[in-house]
């Protein structure tokens, strides 16, 4: 955590302009996160390491038909986001980016509630397209 605010620190010293300092911090926060576990991801060895595990090279990268499953599986998503009503969409964007429901309505104007609304209805159709149970 400490490192994270030093570089919030250095950053805005160099001049940066950080329009949303608690996504910075958390972006940074998660960046140091996986950065820590590659490290130690690095040097730890694992007993049954002789043989290679069903569906991941040895470096723990997910092999090629992984990866493009992925990727479908995020366009798929994606698209599907699209598609929602456009206050839905960028009520579900706010939320996602970390921001509570009573900022939202600030931000976009609309009443707490409303804003609760779209989040719920937007979620409640992309586990019904994904068929995602709670």
């Amino acid at each position: 955590m400490q490192e994270t605010f030093f570089r919030l620190l250095v950053a805005r010293q160099d001049g940066a302009l950080i329009q949303d300092v608690r996504a910075w911090l958390f972006r940074v926060a998660r960046n140091q996160w996986i950065d820590s576990r590659r490290e130690r991801q690095r040097y730890w060895t694992d007993p049954s390491a002789d043989a290679l595990p069903s569906g991941n090279y040895r470096d723990g990268r997910p092999n090629p038909e992984q990866e493009l499953m992925r990727g479908e599986q995020t366009r798929r998503i994606s698209e599907e986001i699209s598609l929602l009503p456009e206050l839905q969409r960028e009520c579900l964007r706010l939320r996602a980016q970390g921001l509570r429901y009573y900022e939202i309505a600030a931000t976009l104007g609309i009443a707490m509630t409303a804003a609760v609304d779209h989040v719920r209805h937007a979620l409640a159709r992309l586990r019904r397209t994904f068929r995602v149970s709670r």
